[in-house]
């Protein structure tokens, strides 16, 4: 099957932009990741076998780009912080709903890596367990135990953020 790359570009570069940024934290970095991912997508789909669905070989490729990034970086220590996810200097500018989810966005960033993504990809990004199993190169039941893993330390994360 021939695909016209910039479909591919119109039609995913929103919902794979707002992958990367959850995962990364910031606008330019996430931006730099994908343009590689694209850059990647067209040197490589004329050899795309159609073995996944395109969403899914796409997703793969971002999800590989931005743990190489997020590797090579070392952006996410505990302690640090991108800035819009920094407490604003006046609580009272937030609504309770934005500041859930900076108390959230907060606690994913202290998850390692792959647990943060597999979190991001069912949770935010809705993704299935065979979708997140195929991007991940992972069995579907290893998606299920790392997620339950995953969630059950972003809540004991977040009490710890709450001083409980």
């Amino acid at each position: 099957m021939e695909y016209d790359f910039d479909e591919i570009v119109k039609q995913y570069s929103g919902i794979l932009y707002n992958h990367i940024r959850k995962m990364i934290g910031n606008d330019e970095d996430s931006k730099d990741i994908l343009q590689e991912v694209f850059i990647n997508v067209y040197r490589k789909i004329d050899g795309f076998r159609e073995e996944s669905s395109l969403k899914t070989w796409l997703f793969r490729i971002a999800s590989n780009k931005t743990i190489d990034f997020l590797r090579r970086e070392k952006r996410f220590k505990a302690d640090e912080l991108p800035e819009n996810l920094k407490e604003s200097s006046n609580p009272l500018k937030h609504t309770e709903k934005s500041l859930k989810k900076e108390l959230i966005n907060r606690a994913l960033l202290k998850l390692k890596e792959e647990e943060r993504e597999i979190v991001i990809m069912k949770e935010l990004d809705g993704f299935t367990f065979r979708e997140i199993a195929e991007i991940k190169g992972i069995p579907e039941n290893t998606v299920k135990t790392k997620l339950y893993s995953s969630l059950k330390k972003l809540r004991k994360i977040i009490l710890e953020i709450q001083g409980g």
